[in-house]
Formats: C-alpha cells, structure tokens, sequence
C-alpha cells in the first residue's frame, strides 16, 4: 500500500492511500469528524476483496496537494465508510484518479496530475506485505484474490507483496500462476501447500520472475494423493538455477522428482539452510550430495524416506555439525544374513513392491530376461509363459547365492541357497513367507 501527503480543504494535513483499482473513494466517519465537516447521510454497503462494510453518507471534498513550488485543489466525491472500516481513513481511488486526469509513476514513486504536477509518495512498510489464503477457510476470498490479480490493471499494493501463500486450491493453473506473477513482481516467500493443477511452464515463469525467491513450498500431504499436470524436476530445476538466493525448499511427498533431479536441485542451492524432503524417492547418494553441497544447512526432514542407511545419515551429521538437525529418519534395518533381503536390495526391488513370493518371483523373472537379453544370451521372452530357468548363480556382497526358479512347476517355487561362509539355505514356496 502506497501513501501521498495531501491537506483536506486547505487546513488539514494527512495522508492519502492510493488505489487506481479502488471503484471508489473514501473517508472514515472518525477523519471526517475531526475535520469537523457535514456530510449527507445515506446508508449503503462497500465491498473489498475481503468482506462487506458500512457506508453512511456521503461528501464532496477537495485534497490539496504542494511539490514544493506549486499548489493544486483536486475536487471529487467521497464514500463516508463506518466505524467497523479497517483500512485508511482516506483513500483515493479510480473515479478520483479518473476526473483529475492524475497517473502512477511507479518507477519514479510519484503521483502526476494532468499539468505534469508530481508528488512524491511512499510505501506503508508493514501493510500488505503477507498475503496468505487456504482455500478450506477463504474460498470466497480466494475467488476475489483471483478475479483481482487476473485484470488488467491491479492494485498498487500488489507490489509491495512479498509473501504469498495460496493452500489447498487444486484449480491453480498455469494462466492464474501467470497473473499472480505479473500482478505481485516482488515475492520472495511463496507457497503452494496442496496446491496443484499448474505445470512446468508456471514454475519456469516463477524462475525467470523471482530472483530474489528465498522461500519455495511445494508440498501436498499424501504421497500420490493428486496429480499434477506435467511437473517434473526440469521445472523445479529452472526456479533453483535463477533463484539464488534460495534458503528453504519443500517438495515432500513430490514422487514424480526423481533422485537425478533433486540431487541437481541440492547442487544448485549452497544457501539452502532448511530442506523437507519427506516420502521422496531419495537414497544413499542424496545424502551424500547433501554434504557436500548444503553446507549451512541447519534443518532436514527424511520422514518416510527409507532407502536411506544410518552410516550415510551419520556421515552427514558429521561432516556438518553442529548445525544440522535431521528429523523423522528411521535407519533402514536388513539381516546381514538373511540373502533375499540382500538379492532384493542387489537387484534394485523397490521397498514398496508388494512382499509376497509370486511379486518376487515376478520381479526376478522380468529382470533375469531383461539382464540376459542385453548380454545377448540366449533365452525365452517370457517366462512367465511356462519357460524354465534352472541353476542361476547370481553374486550378493561377494558371497555365492544360488538361486532356481522354477515357474513352470506346478505352484510357484523359488529357491535361494547361500554356499559360503556357511551353509544357509532358504526356500520359499507359495505364500508363505514374506521378505
């Protein structure tokens, strides 16, 4: 919100708010009363993008305004607002800017009449600075946010915005991402909590527009709760390459970023002081760009990423302490002795594969044809089909694990046998184990 030091008839001064999208102009009944002026009684209602007030008359006044040299008396008509009015007690507004011919020279922050007269005005340091709507609990505001950012001409308090926050609103497309943009030149802080439906073309506009981003949440709630329309790490990529400056970034539960993509996230960011990257699909070698890029980093939240070895997570508490504080991570726990845990992890089974013994023999058959397929050894296309693999030999952590499948017996047998240090055998039939 900008403001311009003006006097009411001649004898007051004060300070006037500016808005060009106001459709308006405003006194408060407490200025007016000082002023000691009349005003013709008429109860009404004003609307803002925010609720309904009173109104209870109205009064011609004229705002004087002195460059130092000159003077000049702006006549208009203005709305006497009630006492439940929150904003400034005078505002100028569109028909005041209209029937004086007067303009906005935001490079210059000044205010010009029609005879080149300028005054100079200034920013309000603490309003309108935070701007912060969840679609749960302001959805009409939110609508009115939306319809105000997507005119042609918005509020010059717009540009003074520097945080902004719009949660839970799953209809936030690329075209009113583009109008935020345009709208609020000056964020810094922005977060899209649960907020989908935007693309990389909206992110890549966010890089290019916001170098001096310091805050960027992108987050949603449930792991694979919603989709989202053509994101990916190239888009999060562009904003961390152009926004420097960049100290905190959440992407929890954002599963389409792959490890590639958010290690170049974590290479790119050196400021990065707090990162939330719960229930992605990170491993060992995360961590380890995490060390070597992150140095400030103070806080890191690996809630739900289980892929990850404590001898890892130690060796980055190590290295970068005592700042960082590592939150939810729950080390992951595998028998050195227990060999399909370690064929799971050998051959890159994900965690999340179901655990029964005909998904593992599934696995295993697809990725045996697919090894032995690019050895060019010969086999069949599918063994899922009847073929028989027999006698496999395949190598864990240096030790010799034979394995057979054999799926064309009649149940589904898979047979895994440890021959060194010490004979240790396991054999799981139908269902009834679990790895």
């Amino acid at each position: 919100m900008v403001f311009v030091n003006c006097v009411v008839e001649e004898n007051s001064p004060t300070q006037a708010s500016i808005d060009t999208c106001a459709n308006v102009n405003c006194i408060s009944q407490k200025h007016i009363g000082e002023l000691g002026i009349t005003y013709h009684n008429e109860n009404n209602s004003i609307k803002t993008p925010d609720t309904t007030y009173s109104t209870i008359g109205k009064v011609n006044l004229h705002i004087g305004f002195n460059d130092g040299e000159k003077h000049k008396s702006t006549p208009s008509e203005f709305i006497v607002v009630g006492p439940d009015w929150p904003g400034p007690d005078l505002i100028l507004g569109g028909p005041w800017f209209r029937e004086n011919g007067a303009t906005l020279d935001i490079c210059n922050s000044k205010l010009l009449l029609d005879d080149n007269f300028a005054i100079p005005f200034k920013d309000h340091p603490r309003l309108n600075k935070f701007i912060r709507i969840e679609r749960a609990k302001d959805l009409s505001r939110l609508k009115k946010f939306i319809k105000l950012v997507r005119r042609k001409q918005t509020p010059v308090y717009c540009s003074n915005v520097t945080h902004l926050e719009v949660s839970y609103y799953h209809s936030l497309s690329d075209k009113k991402i583009i109008s935020i943009v345009h709208s609020c030149p000056n964020i810094t802080h922005l977060s899209f909590i649960n907020s989908i439906a935007f693309s990389n073309r909206a992110l890549e506009l966010i890089a290019s527009s916001y170098p001096n981003l310091k805050y960027l949440n992108l987050c949603i709630d449930r792991p694979g709760g919603f989709s989202t329309r053509e994101v990916d790490g190239s888009g999060l990529w562009r904003i961390v390459k152009s926004c420097h400056r960049l100290e905190y970034l959440n992407i929890s539960n954002r599963r389409e970023y792959s490890e590639t993509s958010i290690c170049n996230v974590i290479r790119s960011c050196p400021r990065l002081q707090q990162l939330d990257l719960s229930f992605c699909n990170i491993t060992d070698i995360t961590i380890k760009e995490i060390a070597g890029s992150c140095l400030n980093l103070k806080y890191l939240n690996l809630e739900g990423c289980n892929n990850i070895s404590k001898e890892a997570v130690d060796q980055l508490v190590s290295s970068l302490s005592p700042n960082i504080h590592v939150e939810n991570f729950v080390p992951i726990r595998v028998h050195p002795l227990d060999p399909i845990h370690q064929l799971a992890r050998q051959l890159g089974i994900p965690h999340n594969t179901p655990r029964d013994v005909a998904s593992l023999k599934n696995f295993i058959n697809d990725e045996l044809s697919r090894r032995l397929s690019e050895r060019r050894i010969l086999a069949r296309p599918s063994l899922r089909s009847g073929g028989r693999l027999y006698n496999t030999r395949y190598s864990v952590d240096n030790s010799n694990i034979s394995m057979t499948v054999d799926s064309g017996a009649d149940h589904s047998t898979i047979a895994i046998i440890r021959q060194a240090p010490r004979n240790y055998s396991v054999a799981l039939l139908d269902d009834q184990a679990e790895w």
